[in-house]
């Protein structure tokens, strides 16, 4: 489904429907004040104020609308999770866990090859990935290697 929504998502921007400047609220919305920063500041250097503009209003619609939501609706799920857990004493969220005792990750999977030298190799590898990936379609390698993070995560 997530490879599904980012293959309609990068053929939309390449066919023009998603104008490019939208493109400056992606990391805007994902990393915070930071983000918000690095997107203004290159989007100004690049003579897009109206990009800068977007991410910045981006950034204060999400802070100031979405936290309260968010806020409330986490709280009321925790709620009704401590109440399962108080009731039953097994944690709702993590079934599949407490049934097979531990969650199967590549980390767990491949434990005697997973070392730092192996973590920075497919840092790497993923970064080389999303630079060939960038030079191809004209869009920073750094938005590349966020996306490419987020959907293999």
């Amino acid at each position: 489904m997530n490879m599904l929504c980012l293959l309609l998502f990068l053929i939309s921007f390449m066919t023009g429907l998603i104008p490019p400047e939208t493109i400056v609220a992606i990391p805007v919305i994902n990393g915070g004040i930071v983000a918000t920063q690095m997107m203004t500041q290159t989007a100004m250097d690049h003579g897009l104020a109206l990009a800068a503009a977007l991410g910045t209003i981006t950034f204060a619609v999400q802070k100031f609308v979405g936290t309260p939501i968010a806020s409330f609706f986490g709280l009321k799920e925790v709620r009704l999770l401590l109440e399962e857990y108080r009731r039953t004493g097994i944690n709702p969220s993590h079934k599949e866990e407490a049934i097979t005792g531990e969650r199967q990750t590549f980390v767990n999977r491949n434990k005697k090859y997973f070392a730092a030298f192996m973590c920075l190799a497919m840092t790497g590898f993923f970064g080389w990935i999303a630079f060939c990936i960038g030079k191809v379609t004209g869009v920073s390698y750094t938005i590349w290697c966020l996306l490419l993070g987020a959907y293999l995560r």
